[in-house]
């Protein structure tokens, strides 16, 4: 197992399921999660989004927030390279 995907997910156990403890997997990892490009992206009520978005960008570049209520990937840039996306047709078909 590497961090070099496109996406490592990490799973959390809450309230009486934290406390117990039961059903949480503490594997060592197989890697340093800390080498290679990698970044951090976490949900964040919108409400909050503008202060944790400054306080999180005076610490790293590679932890963001993003809108709770957002899908994880799509951005504002995305969106928009979406919508500009065109392919040249007569490019494409010539043998």
């Amino acid at each position: 197992m590497t961090c070099d995907g496109p996406r490592t997910r990490v799973y959390c156990l809450y309230d009486e399921d934290a406390i117990d403890g039961s059903d949480a997997k503490e594997d060592s990892l197989g890697y340093d999660p800390l080498e290679g490009d990698w970044a951090v992206s976490l949900p964040c009520p919108k409400d909050d989004l503008a202060w944790v978005e400054r306080a999180l960008s005076a610490k790293s570049k590679r932890i963001t927030v993003r809108d709770m209520s957002s899908t994880v990937g799509e951005s504002q840039s995305s969106a928009t390279k979406a919508q500009t996306f065109t392919i040249d047709i007569e490019a494409f078909l010539r043998p």
